[in-house]
């Protein structure tokens, strides 16, 4: 009978430090990960970043990862045309890659983030060799977990 409770005490034990091996593991890979765990404003600062990278250099492919899949653009008075335009994603990629839009390089400094648990607006003030822009973007936390743009409410105004 000895024997036996002794059998299972050290299974038991056994057991116990398995455990505590794997949630130890787990928790140094978690703790001494090389990609640091950012922040949802960090978050929503790298997606701007990215689609104003994106637009300076023309890359649909990194444009195309930031957008969400219903990503709009609305303006008022788009290029002197009068009332409103909406573009959506895919026009506003086939733009990017007929060099219609973007390839300028800009400078761009966020005027605020407002977040709201899954929801956030960012302001932009941006610049280019030929144009001002004031944006106002909507970003979604989207159910991959990362922040995408939804849309990108903006005003563009040719340098003088």
């Amino acid at each position: 009978m000895k024997e036996v409770l002794f059998f299972v005490f050290l299974l038991i034990v056994t057991k116990i430090q398995y455990i505590y091996i794997q949630h130890n593991k787990e928790f140094q890979q978690n703790c001494f990960s090389k990609q640091p765990i950012m922040t949802h404003r960090e978050k929503i600062n790298q997606a701007i970043t990215q689609f104003v990278k994106g637009g300076d250099t023309s890359d649909f492919q990194l444009l195309d990862k930031v957008f969400h899949h219903d990503f709009r653009v609305t303006n008022n008075g788009f290029m002197g045309t009068p009332g409103v335009t909406i573009i959506d994603k895919q026009k506003y990629l086939s733009n990017i890659k007929e060099g219609i839009f973007g390839g300028l390089p800009r400078t761009m400094i966020i005027e605020s983030i407002d977040e709201s648990d899954t929801i956030a607006m960012v302001k932009l003030r941006l610049e280019s060799s030929e144009n001002h822009f004031i944006s106002y973007n909507s970003l979604i936390l989207d159910t991959d977990d990362e922040w995408k743009l939804i849309n990108n409410l903006a005003v563009v105004e040719p340098k003088k």
